[in-house]
């Protein structure tokens, strides 16, 4: 399964439409659409910003596939969020350090372009297999 499909499929327990998901990241109209039926990855700005409005979203979960989809407390997020994904409390609490977020971020980049070379990969594949 790849990013977008784990994205869609925490989008949908959220019971919100991809166009509200999008407008309450930031993300442009229709880029989730884009993503889905293209070959080409979440960056890092956009996981940036998904994760910054959905901070119960496990990024871990959303790149890797691993673990829960939920973050949950366990990750120092002390939001209660209510239907609509508003914060009911002003404070949001999160334990974590520049260098951390910094090596999350490159881990980030890294991943993406392995992902790209291995999608390259998989295009020459399919026009060899399309050729033959």
């Amino acid at each position: 399964m790849r990013v977008i499909d784990r994205l869609y499929q925490y989008i949908e327990t959220k019971s919100v439409l991809p166009t509200a998901f999008e407008r309450n990241c930031g993300i442009a109209n229709g880029y989730l659409k884009k993503q889905a039926r293209g070959r080409g990855s979440i960056g890092s700005e956009i996981l940036v910003k998904i994760t910054t409005k959905y901070a119960d979203l496990s990024l871990i979960w959303l790149v890797t596939g691993n673990g829960s989809m939920n973050n949950g407390s366990a990750y120092g997020f002390s939001a209660h969020y209510e239907q609509d994904h508003r914060i009911k409390d002003e404070k949001v609490v999160y334990i974590t350090d520049e260098r951390t977020v910094r090596l999350l971020h490159e881990k980030i980049i890294i991943l993406e372009n392995a992902l790209a070379d291995k999608e390259k990969i998989i295009r020459l594949i399919e026009e060899q297999i399309n050729k033959g």
